[in-house]
């Protein structure tokens, strides 16, 4: 009866659990995390010169893609990426239209 009513012995019955909870929020810090964005911007310029008679419009989106993962050795991370870019203008001095962009991180 004495075992059960002292509160000290019922605090050191959730040290383990407290333990094993304390191990696995160190450990979270080393799980790869993902994420992504996605950014659209559009501008609308207008004509510059007498030579350009109408108003520039360009738009562009943007998307990323990747992870990164805390190694436990040394201090160490890395990061893998994907990046596209559309790019959609009606200006004509532009080479290509639409414009798409893409590469590895």
């Amino acid at each position: 009866m004495a075992l059960e009513n002292n509160v000290d012995l019922k605090a050191d019955r959730l040290d383990p659990q407290i333990s094993d909870t304390r191990v696995a929020a160190a450990a979270g810090a080393f799980k790869p995390s993902f994420n992504t964005s996605v950014s659209s911007n559009n501008q609308l310029q207008p004509p510059a010169s007498f030579l350009i008679p109408t108003a520039t419009k360009t738009d562009v989106v943007t998307s990323n893609a990747g992870f990164a993962q805390r190694l436990p050795w040394f201090g160490t991370t890395y990061n893998v990426g994907w990046s596209t870019t559309h790019t959609n203008s009606n200006s004509f001095l532009n080479s290509y239209n639409p414009l798409l962009q893409s590469g590895l991180r």
